[in-house]
């Protein structure tokens, strides 16, 4: 097989090609982010972890931006995405 050849998961999975998503996503896979938890503040009791970005699926199956997520002592994703505090306007 061709190495320059682009193959869905499907056709990668038949193949036995595993390909990692570029996203993140929730346990039930309504919320999604490609980035990584950030220990934006941390003192010796502890840390707030923050999303920069995550994005929730519509209705009508597209994506779309919702902005930040942050939970305090939390550096797993899936829980931020699940459980974190949308950051807020003031």
């Amino acid at each position: 097989m061709d190495l320059n050849t682009s193959l869905s998961f499907g056709e990668a999975n038949k193949v036995g090609i595993s390909i990692m998503s570029e996203y993140t996503y929730n346990e039930i896979k309504n919320i999604r982010t490609s980035y990584e938890v950030e220990k934006i503040y941390s003192t010796n009791k502890g840390f707030i972890g923050r999303i920069p970005e995550v994005e929730y699926k519509q209705a009508d199956g597209t994506w779309r931006n919702q902005g930040s997520r942050w939970l305090i002592n939390e550096d797993n994703v899936q829980v931020i995405m699940d459980n974190g505090f949308k950051s807020a306007t003031v």
